[in-house]
């Protein structure tokens, strides 16, 4: 049985191993979800790519989508000093929504003139408008610094992408695409949230098939004369954000207008010089916000963090799923040896405990000084697949060994002997070097068995032999005592040799036993006569004292018993009760019955030719069904 639970166990873990390293290896969903959570909280506790100061996001937002001519630009903006264009965008701002393009042509003329190094419209302008020529006049003079978004979308049988650029009436289609035009896409995991960006794409087929187009942020890396640091490659690239929402804190676009503001927070435009500017939306309210590592975010903050990835070189690389599939097996084997080697379940519980830790610890190093993310949860699953369940085995073997223990000792042993062996090991083993203990000590033999032996057939002494013992050992377990052996057809039981009891509480049950017996054998005794078998009588002796405990024997057959003068009286007590006595109890036992028992001296002896010690029979004996036949 130990073997085939092994063998189950090792099968059970076996497998739990090999699936979670399949699903590490074939990316199984529910799997890559748990491992892009762990690796999302390994983003918000390290640490982050430092914001470049160079990235700006002006921002569409609800304030300048709210402003009012009637207060804002009437009483709470002093306009006298602002330039044509700038009271121009700010009434239109004020008095047309959806925006006028040529809000975006002033706009871009402001930032160019104010040395902005490229700047990026996060809009896609998809269809044409009675104000295109402004913003289109705007864009062509400034065609190398400025760059506008598309859009790839799938075609309606899912196999192919298809890019959606800007209107013609701003920007002419032509082959190849027009450097001025990126995609605006980010692809979020399974689970929806963004943590790669993808600086090119090549479409599968559309209007300029197999052409490769560049995001958003790639096309600003380049107006800006910054194209060396985009990564290579046509992958998605997971990038370490840098912080939460609101690193890039948006500006409210209005404020460029505003003579003021531009003055005080601009510095009359130096603020912009040689800074990359994107233009977008700010506030869910445009539907342009979406769930990255660090939270919720707008899309042209993810557009910045991208550029901010590329320019700093801070990408996170990711083990490969094979690779994943090997340390899952390479921690499972850990998780083996940990096993072998440490046997203790308390001790390797805290191992495990430990190890786990480690294990994260471990990741968040590698994540924060490597930029390299390696698997967690899946190794953690199996590591503690292999550890808490081989701890459960153990456990469960270790309580099936001592059940199995307790049960084939009590065959041999009394139940308190097995429970101090089993239950309490190092005390007992303290116990059987030898010990002083105060006991009691029961002798009971069959009177006349010779006779009756030779008398009977031999299977039927046996078979009626052990009813009869069986009957006096369970007396002798009901009440506490320990079977020390048997002698021949005699009983020797114990109390005192091992637990913590007191001695009078020994004597008590001792004597309370020996009456048990004797009762028990008067209903043998009845139920043998009914069936023509031969009856048994037997003499009891009871005794108490000092003797020595432990395991007493030669190095090839030792017994744990007890030895002294206190055993000797017993003995020679139960030898008297070949007469009239059927029970005597020694003069030690006495003081120590209380009032519970009445006793009278019936005699007295000399084992050893000195003192005399007295003896006593219970009184009154009908009561105690102990009277002589």
């Amino acid at each position: 049985m130990p073997r085939q639970g092994a063998t189950a166990h090792f099968l059970f873990i076996a497998t739990g191993t090999l699936l979670i390293a399949w699903c590490q290896w074939t990316g199984a969903p529910w799997l890559q979800r748990g491992e892009s959570a762990a690796e999302d909280a390994l983003m918000r506790l390290g640490h982050s790519t430092p914001a470049d100061s160079r990235l700006v996001f002006l921002a569409r937002d609800t304030a300048s989508a709210s402003l009012e001519a009637a207060t804002d630009l009437a009483q709470l903006f002093d306009l006298r000093t602002a330039d044509a264009d700038s009271r121009r965008a700010l009434n239109l701002m004020a008095h047309e929504w959806p925006w006028s393009r040529e809000i975006h042509a002033l706009v871009l003329e402001r930032l160019i003139a104010a040395g902005a190094r490229a700047v990026i419209f996060d809009f896609t302008f998809p269809k044409s408008s009675p104000n295109d020529e402004p913003l289109r006049t705007s864009l062509d003079r400034h065609r190398d610094r400025v760059v506008v978004a598309g859009n790839i979308s799938a075609e309606a049988d899912g196999d192919a992408s298809v890019f959606s650029p800007p209107t013609d009436t701003l920007i002419p289609r032509t082959a190849p695409r027009d450097p001025r035009i990126g995609f605006d896409n980010f692809w979020p995991d399974t689970d929806g949230v963004i943590r790669h960006a993808q600086y090119r794409w090549a479409l599968i087929r559309g209007v300029w098939r197999g052409e490769e187009e560049l995001s958003l942020s790639a096309r600003a890396l380049s107006a800006a004369g910054l194209d060396r640091h985009l990564p290579p490659g046509l992958g998605a690239h997971r990038i370490r954000f840098a912080g939460a929402p609101g690193t890039f804190a948006p500006r409210s676009i209005h404020e460029i207008f505003v003579p003021e503001y531009w003055k005080r927070n601009y510095a009359s435009g130096v603020f912009f010089r040689g800074k990359i500017v994107i233009i977008g939306a700010a506030g869910n309210w445009q539907q342009d916000e979406h769930l990255t590592p660090v939270g919720m975010m707008p899309g042209p903050e993810i557009h910045l963090n991208a550029v901010n990835a590329a320019l700093s070189g801070a990408f996170l690389r990711q083990t490969s799923p094979l690779d994943a599939a090997a340390l899952t097996l390479a921690i499972a084997t850990s998780a083996f040896l940990l096993r072998r080697v440490i046997r203790r379940p308390h001790v390797r519980l805290g191992a495990q405990l430990l190890a786990s830790a480690a294990w994260g610890g471990l990741t968040f190093l590698l994540y924060d000084h490597a930029s390299l993310l390696v698997p967690i949860v899946g190794p953690l699953l199996v590591f503690n697949l292999v550890g808490f369940s081989g701890l459960a085995f153990d456990l469960l073997q270790e309580r099936r060994e001592k059940t199995q223990l307790r049960r084939t000792l009590e065959r041999y042993v009394s139940r308190n002997i097995v429970e101090e062996l089993v239950d309490n090991p190092e005390q007992f083993h303290r116990a059987l070097g030898g010990e002083m203990r105060d006991v009691t000590i029961l002798f009971s033999d069959i009177r006349g068995f010779t006779s009756k032996a030779h008398a009977m057939d031999a299977r039927e002494l046996v078979a009626q032999l052990n009813e009869y013992f069986s009957a006096m050992v369970e007396c002798v377990f009901r009440f506490g005592g320990t079977l020390d052996k048997f002698i021949g057809d005699a009983v020797m039981a114990v109390w005192g040799n091992a637990g913590n009891s007191s001695p009078a509480a020994d004597a008590r049950n001792a004597v309370t036993c020996a009456c048990a017996m004797l009762e028990e054998l008067e209903k043998l005794n009845e139920r043998w006569a009914r069936e023509g078998r031969p009856q048994f009588r037997i003499g009891i002796g009871i005794n108490s004292g000092p003797v020595v405990v432990g395991n007493i024997g030669s190095p090839q057959r030792m017994e744990f018993t007890v030895i002294g003068d206190a055993v000797n009286v017993a003995w020679r007590l139960q030898e008297m009760t070949k007469g009239e006595y059927r029970l005597l109890l020694g003069e030690a036992v006495l003081p120590l019955l209380g009032a519970e028992f009445s006793t009278e001296f019936v005699g007295e002896m000399r084992p050893r030719g000195d003192e005399p010690i007295r003896y006593a029979q219970l009184v009154p004996l009908e009561l105690a069904g102990l009277a002589a036949d």
